[in-house]
């Protein structure tokens, strides 16, 4: 980061001196070029919408809990194994949620292996 420091002190020693908003426009700029948000820096990829627009590396949906939660709510069967809707599933505790999630596993876990000892005995 020690780089980006010195890389910023830099462009400010050859400007202008900047006005609040200014000041306020090129460090959130480089802040988002810095941590690969947007890349203000490369004249090939300008966009006047950069500052406001949903960048990929912003997008705190993707993997997240909720999403994990929603995909094992309905491929562990929750609804049919403990009769909670996904909202109800969703207003436990972390914790708890997490629990539930993890035995449901550990029974389908365990199902499997029982299907696949009896197809292997009437495979027989």
């Amino acid at each position: 980061m020690r780089d980006a420091e010195n890389f910023i002190v830099d462009i400010l020693r050859k400007v202008r001196r900047l006005n609040s908003v200014d000041s306020k426009i090129f460090l959130q700029d480089m802040y988002e070029t810095f941590y690969g948000i947007y890349n203000h820096l490369d004249q090939n990829n300008k966009n006047p919408l950069a500052s406001v627009m949903l960048h990929p590396s912003e997008d705190i949906s993707e993997g997240s809990f909720l999403e994990d939660s929603i995909r094992l709510y309905i491929s562990r069967g929750i609804k049919d194994l403990y009769g909670l809707n996904f909202v109800e599933f969703m207003n436990l505790p972390r914790d708890i949620i997490r629990m539930l999630l993890d035995i449901s596993g550990e029974e389908a876990s365990r199902k499997a292996t029982a299907l696949s000892q009896i197809e292997a005995q009437i495979g027989k």
